[in-house]
């Protein structure tokens, strides 16, 4: 029989996996000693239905995977089982697990199919984020300066993630920085727009993380909430402080809400932190 904590802990886990994945997922536990998860993800310009069943607490989740590249390609296939048998014998079942399962088996799939395409995984690739940003304008200039807003969900390793983020910037010239304050996340950055485009390609296409198990990986859970050249709206970019040796990219944790709000003011994205504050982080 599950514990209190257990319990609590699995259905605070049911209510993150459904505000990520939205209608994607379906959640069924109407058994108290049994869950079935079944999401439905584009994969491999397809789609693929994965169904996690786990008798709870603790035990081994049985898995399905319906996807007719996979069922096309049976050596694929066994190598796919054959290492998620592997790696569902390293999950915690004492703590919650689908997400990075989810996650996972995501990544996996697509990195098989892709290999097993010969390698042509072109439309495998995170998608870019100037064309995921409702108000990206600067698409197609080729100089100029630009500024891009990106909430995450979290960071698990924020020292790892900030140096990451920082040497990005340092590298290609631009300003900016990690902005928190309690549960809110986000960083900007700006400079001229090949630099911008590039960081924030990286940003979604290296790893930047780690992940439950502590092993690397890419950021899934971000929304870009607003891309846009530097205009009247839009100040020169130097921050009006600095923490440490870099001012050019600062981590800042912000003590209160209203002194977060200020540094969005600062870069002439007041609107946007009001609209950011309270939207949902997807998953990608």
């Amino acid at each position: 029989m599950l514990t209190c904590q257990n319990s609590e802990a699995q259905e605070e886990e049911n209510e993150a996996i459904c505000a990520i994945y939205g209608d994607a997922i379906s959640i069924d536990s109407s058994v108290s000693s049994a869950r079935r998860v079944v999401l439905r993800s584009y994969v491999n310009n397809g789609t693929a239905v994965f169904n996690v069943s786990q008798q709870l607490p603790a035990a081994e989740p049985t898995v399905q995977v319906e996807c007719d590249a996979l069922t096309a390609l049976p050596d694929v296939q066994k190598r796919f089982y054959d290492s998620l048998k592997t790696f569902t014998s390293t999950l915690d079942k004492q703590e919650p697990f689908l997400l990075d399962l989810f996650e996972w088996m995501k990544e996996t799939l697509e990195s098989l199919l892709a290999r097993a395409d010969g390698g042509n995984a072109e439309h495998l690739k995170a998608p870019e984020p100037c064309k995921a940003s409702s108000c990206s304008n600067v698409e197609g200039e080729k100089s100029g300066e630009s500024v891009i807003l990106v909430k995450l969900d979290h960071m698990r390793d924020k020292g790892r993630y900030c140096r990451t983020l920082r040497k990005w910037a340092d590298e290609l010239g631009l300003c900016g920085g990690v902005f928190t304050y309690k549960r809110l996340v986000f960083w900007i950055v700006a400079g001229e727009n090949a630099s911008v485009k590039e960081f924030a390609r990286l940003s979604v296409c290296e790893n930047v993380d780690v992940n439950r198990a502590g092993k690397p990986c890419k950021e899934r859970m971000y929304e870009i909430v607003c891309e846009r050249s530097k205009g009247e709206n839009v100040v020169h970019i130097s921050l009006p402080f600095s923490q440490g040796d870099h001012g050019e990219f600062a981590v800042f944790d912000a003590a209160t809400e209203e002194e977060l709000r200020q540094i969005f003011g600062h870069y002439g994205l007041m609107e946007e932190f009001e609209t950011a504050a309270k939207l949902r982080v997807r998953f990608h």
